[in-house]
C-alpha cells in the first residue's frame, strides 16, 4: 500500500494532536491497555466494561434488587422464557455470541453505531403505589379494579404489536360465575368531569373451562387497540385501566383483584423497532488461549452472570464476550521521521515531563473490537417489570489495530 506525501504528513499531525492531547494528562500515560499481552488484566478490564455496559444501555442506574424466583409460576413469564429459548436455544448452559437472535436491522445496520436496549417484548405488572394522579382520578373514577402500569420511555418509542391485559380469577369464582364478560374501560380525560372511562375492549369466559378444585385461571383480553394512544402520546395518554365484570344476565359483579401478589394484573406487550430490514454478520479471526498470538487478535471470554449474583438476568445466564489482546506495530514506520518531526513541533508546548513520556510511549494503533454483534437479553427492570430485548455491541466479533 502506497501513501501520498499530503496522506503522511496529515496522518502525522494527527497523531502528533493525539500525543500532544493525550500528554495534557499528567497522571496517566498508559495509552494502549489492551497491548500489554496480559491476557488476565485484559479480561478484568472486559468484564468491568460489560457490567457498566449492561447497566447503560438498560437505562439502569444500579443492579435491580430482584431476582426471577420471587415471580416463578406467571404463565406470562414462562411464556417468554419459553419463546426466548426456543429463538436461543434452551437450557441455562446454553452460551450465546456471534449470532443475531432473531434481531433483524435495517440493511445499513451496524450495532457500533447503536447503544441503548431494543426491547421487543415486556411484562408490565400494575403499579401498587397510590400515586398523585392515581389519587386524582380516583375522585372521579370508583377505584375498584382501577389499574396503573408504569411504562418507560424505552417501550414506548417502539412500535406496538400486540398487547394483553392479563388478570387471574380462582376457579371457585369462575364456577360461581359461569360464563361471564370481562370488559376494560380505558381511563380518559373529560373537560366537564374531569376523568372518566370509555369502554374498550371485551372477552367473553366460558366458565366450565375451570373446575372447582383448580387454583385457578388467568384471563386474557386483546387491548393492543385500547393502548395505540399511549403509544402515539409517548404516554401521556397512559392514565390507566379499569376492569369490569359482567355475569351472563348482564348484571354488574364487584370482584376485587389482587394488587400485591403474583397473580396481580398485568399486560403484556409485543413491540418493535419502527424500521427493519435484513441482518449481517461478519467473518471471524479467532485465537485461543493454548494458542496465543503476539499479534492483535480475537480470544473467547465467558461471561456468567451468576457468578457475581445478576439474578435479576433472566436469560442467558451466561454469554461468550470475547475480547482483543496483542500487540500492534507502528503504522507508518517507512515514514516515521515526518512523523516524528511533527511530533516534536507540537511537544514544543508541552513539559519537560511530557516530552519525556513522549518519548517513552510512541503512538502505535490499539488492539480492540472492529466489529461487534448483539445479544438478546430477558430481565427484570427497577420496576420489577420483565422485559426482553435486544443489547447492540456486547460479542466482540472481530479486532484490528485501530
Amino acid at each position: 500500500m502506497r501513501f501520498s506525501a499530503s496522506s503522511v504528513l496529515c496522518t502525522a499531525s494527527l497523531l502528533a494532536l493525539g500525543v500532544a492531547q493525550a500528554m495534557q494528562n499528567e497522571t496517566s500515560y498508559d495509552l494502549c491497555p489492551t497491548c500489554d499481552g496480559n491476557h488476565q488484566a485484559a479480561k478484568e478490564r472486559r468484564l468491568a466494561e460489560i457490567k457498566q455496559s449492561i447497566l447503560e444501555k438498560l437505562h439502569l442506574e444500579r443492579v435491580p434488587n430482584v431476582t426471577r424466583s420471587e415471580l416463578e409460576n406467571i404463565p406470562a413469564m414462562n411464556e417468554l422464557i419459553s419463546s426466548y429459548q426456543a429463538r436461543n436455544g434452551s437450557g441455562s448452559d446454553q452460551m450465546y455470541g456471534d449470532q443475531s437472535y432473531g434481531f433483524t436491522p435495517n440493511p445499513d445496520y451496524d450495532d457500533s453505531e447503536d447503544f441503548y436496549v431494543k426491547p421487543t417484548e415486556a411484562i408490565i405488572f400494575t403499579d401498587p403505589d397510590l400515586t398523585e394522579k392515581y389519587l386524582e382520578i380516583s375522585g372521579w373514577v370508583i377505584p375498584d379494579n382501577l389499574f396503573q402500569f408504569k411504562i418507560s420511555s424505552t417501550i414506548l418509542t417502539q412500535r406496538l404489536d400486540r398487547a394483553e391485559f392479563r388478570f387471574h380469577l380462582p376457579c371457585a369464582v369462575i364456577h360461581e360465575l359461569g360464563d361471564f364478560t370481562a370488559v376494560i374501560e380505558k381511563v380518559i380525560r373529560d373537560d366537564y368531569s374531569g376523568y372518566r372511562t370509555k369502554k374498550g375492549s371485551a372477552k367473553h369466559v366460558r366458565g366450565h373451562q375451570c373446575s372447582r378444585d383448580h387454583p385457578g385461571r388467568w384471563i386474557q383480553v386483546d387491548v393492543r387497540n385500547d393502548l395505540d394512544s399511549w403509544f402515539k402520546t409517548l404516554g401521556e395518554e397512559n392514565l390507566g385501566l379499569k376492569l369490569r365484570i359482567y355475569d351472563n344476565r348482564g348484571r354488574d359483579v364487584n370482584i376485587r383483584l389482587a394488587t400485591h401478589s403474583k397473580h396481580r394484573p398485568l399486560l403484556k406487550l409485543t413491540v418493535s423497532n419502527r424500521s427493519k430490514g435484513r441482518s449481517r454478520r461478519s467473518s471471524l479471526a479467532v485465537c485461543d488461549e493454548t494458542n496465543r498470538q503476539v499479534r492483535c487478535c480475537r480470544y473467547p471470554f465467558t461471561v456468567n452472570f451468576e457468578d457475581f449474583g445478576w439474578n435479576w438476568i433472566i436469560e442467558p445466564r451466561k454469554y461468550e464476550a470475547n475480547y482483543c489482546n496483542g500487540e500492534c506495530p507502528f503504522v507508518f514506520t517507512s515514514h516515521q521521521h515526518v512523523v516524528t518531526q511533527q511530533a516534536q513541533n507540537s511537544a514544543t508546548t508541552m513539559s519537560a515531563q511530557q516530552q519525556h513520556q513522549v518519548s517513552k510511549n510512541p503512538i502505535t494503533p490499539c488492539c480492540g473490537p472492529r466489529k461487534l454483534n448483539s445479544i438478546s437479553m430477558l430481565y427484570f427492570d427497577d420496576q420489577r417489570n420483565i422485559l426482553h430485548g435486544v443489547l447492540p455491541a456486547m460479542v466482540v466479533s472481530s479486532c484490528a489495530c485501530l
